[in-house]
């Protein structure tokens, strides 16, 4: 998986030069947009000299961001080797998507009791925008729809930690959906599923709210599932697992 290529040319539309003040951050925020938007693919090679170069900044700053995705299970380090864009398995799947679902369905009890109604108001925004976009999204564009819509709804709980946490698991999703060809779903259609869940939570139906987001996240859960099952992932323990071993 990955390659190597030219790292120039590879990367050339990927950096930018950045400032001195909050460097390691920037850097940081620069090398994760690389990854999820595609220009260092699964079981690449991060070349810490290519990237500080076309950043303008040392090495050590490079270093430093790619040691903290790495924490966050962006990249994975690999002795006397450096850095590599992680190669996700079955089971790194199935994980990202069990956590979400437990900071969701949290959040919606508690916003179902008092939700903060500023989130309320925007997350009515957003789902008016994303209602009048196209009839279909590309897939990342649906992960991204889908990751921000689980944000509003952990938000809306008001509890900050679990924003964080929802943050740290979700980062995977768009790799996910960089690495598998999970099937397009229709915006419009999602955008109408939120809405249901969005209404159940101002009714204060908690029982309902939770089953429509269970429903939601399992019919997206099987979906990438299935897609990695097609690619013939692995998992990085045990060897090839099948979706009924890790569902």
């Amino acid at each position: 998986m990955g390659g190597y290529g030219d790292p120039d040319q590879l990367l050339k539309s990927a950096f930018e030069p950045v400032a001195g003040q909050g460097l390691v951050e920037e850097v940081c925020r620069q090398l994760s947009a690389a990854v999820l938007d595609g220009h260092l693919k699964p079981g690449d090679r991060v070349v810490e000299a290519t990237i500080a170069k076309q950043l303008g900044v040392s090495r050590a700053p490079v270093r430093e961001a790619a040691r903290m995705l790495a924490q966050h299970g962006l990249l994975r380090q690999e002795p006397r080797r450096g850095f590599f864009v992680a190669s996700l398995s079955l089971r790194d799947v199935s994980d990202v998507f069990d956590l979400r679902k437990c900071l969701i369905g949290h959040a919606v009890a508690q916003a179902c009791q008092q939700p903060n109604m500023t989130v309320m108001a925007d997350l009515q925004g957003f789902l008016k925008a994303m209602a009048a976009g196209d009839a279909v999204s590309a897939g990342a564009n649906l992960v991204s729809d889908e990751v921000t819509f689980g944000r509003y709804l952990v938000a809306l709980g008001n509890n900050r930690r679990a924003v964080e946490a929802y943050d740290q698991a979700s980062l995977l999703l768009p790799l996910l959906a960089s690495d598998v060809e999970a099937p397009a779903v229709s915006a419009v259609k999602l955008a109408g599923s939120f809405n249901r869940i969005l209404k159940l939570i101002m009714r204060r139906d908690e029982a309902r709210a939770l089953k429509e987001i269970d429903e939601m996240l399992a019919v997206r859960r099987n979906a990438f599932m299935e897609a990695a099952a097609d690619d013939a992932w692995q998992d990085s323990d045990t060897g090839a697992q099948t979706i009924d071993e890790v569902a």
